[in-house]
């Protein structure tokens, strides 16, 4: 019983920490609290050789807590400051997403 309640715990807790760590610049540099919290998500995601990685809205929503809703509008937002690229690729058609370290590094020297 004491086993089934540590893999209990281990699945609570490891919940928990689905965000990697969030960042307080990326609220800085974004101005909103949902566009910290998805580009720490997105700045921690693998990415392969060419920077880009593919990722569901609904594995987002369950990493960062965010509604469907603020979800879309950080995202838009994040594209409308340059912080991040979405492209749509492949049938079926998934999402890809690209951050732009040279543009975030910019802003969070200006701030």
């Amino acid at each position: 019983m004491e086993k089934e309640n540590e893999n209990e715990a281990d699945k609570v807790f490891g919940a928990l920490f689905l965000i990697e760590t969030y960042r307080p610049a990326f609220l800085k540099i974004t101005g909103s609290a949902s566009c910290g919290i998805l580009l720490s998500q997105l700045y921690c995601c693998k990415k392969n050789n060419e920077g880009w990685f593919c990722k569901t809205n609904e594995d987002l929503c369950e990493e960062t807590g965010l509604t469907i809703e603020a979800l879309k509008t950080a995202k838009g937002k994040l594209v409308k400051l340059g912080l991040i690229k979405i492209e749509r690729r492949g049938i079926p058609a998934k999402t890809w997403y690209f951050v732009d370290y040279n543009i975030m590094a910019d802003k969070i020297l200006k701030i």
